[in-house]
């Protein structure tokens, strides 16, 4: 997957150069501040999963120490309860907090490149428009960019995607 949309990617790219060489780059610009937004994103969900992983197996411990037959008199007998209540908590807590930093990140960042990418998308396509209505341009070549440009846009979202799968499977 990720070698055909890296082909597609290029492809694409050649096409909007060899119709409008100096908007296209704008585009394409637009593109590499995606791919590393997209690279961090993944390391931090990854940073997460681990604390996840490591919340739960002390929650495993906490519930134990609370709930087994065993353990209830030594934890009663030493007052733990309320020590290990407190820690669990604050691990979730810690934890649940990193997650909602990271979803507003990646929501805002989301917002922020997405608006990028649409003024870019729009000044290109109205840069042609106007060269279309003074007669500089064709109508097919106009439409051809616009193809292009949306499939690239797409093309770039599907390439980021498979890295990001690629990259995540890489870390665990």
């Amino acid at each position: 997957r990720i070698c055909s949309s890296s082909f597609q990617l290029v492809a694409l790219l050649g096409v909007l150069l060899y119709i409008e060489p100096w908007l296209t780059w704008l585009l394409a610009l637009v593109g590499v501040p995606y791919l590393l937004f997209q690279s961090w994103l993944t390391d931090a969900r990854y940073v997460i999963d681990r604390s996840k992983t490591r919340v739960r197996r002390w929650g495993n411990y906490y519930r134990s120490r609370l709930l087994s037959p065993r353990a209830v008199a030594s934890t009663r007998l030493l007052g733990l309860a309320p020590l290990l209540y407190r820690r669990y908590e604050s691990s979730v807590r810690d934890v649940l907090y990193a997650m909602q930093k990271t979803y507003r990140i990646e929501l805002i960042g989301g917002i922020v490149i997405m608006v990028a990418f649409l003024a870019t998308f729009s000044l290109t396509v109205g840069v042609q428009g106007w060269r279309v209505l003074e007669e500089t341009m064709v109508v097919g070549e106009f439409v051809a960019y616009w193809m292009a440009a949306w499939k690239f846009r797409e093309s770039l979202g599907g390439l980021v995607g498979s890295l990001s799968g690629q990259l995540q499977s890489s870390l665990t």
